[in-house]
């Protein structure tokens, strides 16, 4: 169960959130040159002009969250 909202904070800016579960909390969506990442909800870095623009990246980070589902993996590694 995958939440979105937009987040306005006057004189900063609109913030693309994601809630990706009941017990889960509202993280900030930021948007990087290879993908997405998930900051905190109070993250005021990178605000975005418009509702429009945040809707934009929400919708954008929904098809990346669906694309890259299941396919990425990690692997521990000896130094």
């Amino acid at each position: 169960m995958t939440k979105y909202r937009i987040k306005h904070v006057d004189m900063i800016g609109y913030f693309a959130q994601v809630k990706h579960g009941v017990f889960s909390n509202w993280c900030t969506i930021g948007k990087h040159t290879n993908g997405f990442g998930d900051y905190e909800e109070d993250h005021l870095d990178y605000p975005l002009q418009t509702r429009h623009q945040a809707v934009t990246v929400a919708h954008a980070y929904a098809d990346y969250h669906k694309l890259t589902k299941g396919f990425t993996t990690y692997s521990d590694i000896m130094l």
